[in-house]
């Protein structure tokens, strides 16, 4: 920069303008470059500040899904479980024959609940700091988007079902019989099977618990797909 106004002086000394506006375009043209190198560069270290916390957000991502899996299977099991303890219950309080439960806590999967907190962490982290758009791929954030809503919808509104009629209904009418709570259930089964409400109890907790184990099934299912899409996405 120094020779080119060392070079304009002499040029404006020696009246030749044509030249001179030469050199003057020249020192405009390299200012122009430096700008344009500037921001090519600065673009360059943004967009890699970008892919790198958007790498960090899908493996972030991907470990709470990786949680959500783990949760949503234990969930299903105790489901079959309780399932499975509903049907021997309702067939043991239909047996004359029999004296006793087969289990002192025959009783139990009447009062059971099986609630699901989903690891929402880094997608409401994503959603309340506006860097959602951080995740180049559209295809992949709507799917991150229906499996969030649809989780934090359906399942829940079968749980909040289960747990009101849980609560409201079953407990209020089981607590008025003596040994539920113990060890030991005093009646004979056929005494809880002679008893309307006992039986269509635990045929409604039947249905609704198998909706919910069907919830989360699925759930399941897609929280397994959209990690291997996410997993497409992280740069090992």
């Amino acid at each position: 920069m120094k020779n080119f106004r060392n070079n304009r002086k002499e040029l404006i000394k020696e009246n030749r303008v044509k030249k001179y506006l030469l050199y003057a375009l020249g020192e405009i043209i390299l200012v122009v470059i430096g700008i344009l190198i500037a921001l090519q560069v600065n673009t360059w270290k943004i967009d890699t500040a970008n892919r790198s916390d958007e790498q960090f957000y899908l493996k972030k991502l991907k470990q709470n899904l990786q949680q959500d899996t783990i949760y949503l299977k234990q969930r299903i099991g105790e489901i079959k479980s309780s399932e499975e303890g509903l049907e021997l219950l309702k067939k043991e309080i239909h047996d004359p024959q029999l004296q006793k439960f087969s289990n002192d806590n025959a009783m139990f999967n009447l009062f059971a609940v099986f609630s699901f907190t989903p690891q929402t962490s880094t997608f409401d982290n994503l959603i309340s700091t506006g860097k959602l758009g951080l995740i180049t791929n559209q295809a992949l954030v709507d799917s991150i988007f229906v499996y969030y809503n649809d989780l934090n919808n359906f399942p829940q509104q079968r749980i909040s079902s289960i747990e009101t009629y849980t609560r409201n209904t079953i407990g209020p009418y089981l607590l008025k019989f003596d040994g539920v709570f113990s060890n030991e259930i005093r009646k004979k089964p056929i005494e809880y099977g002679r008893d309307v409400f006992i039986n269509n109890a635990i045929s409604a907790k039947k249905f609704m618990i198998e909706g919910l184990r069907q919830d989360y099934d699925f759930s399941f299912q897609r929280s397994i797909r959209l990690m291997h899409l996410i997993s497409k996405e992280i740069q090992e």
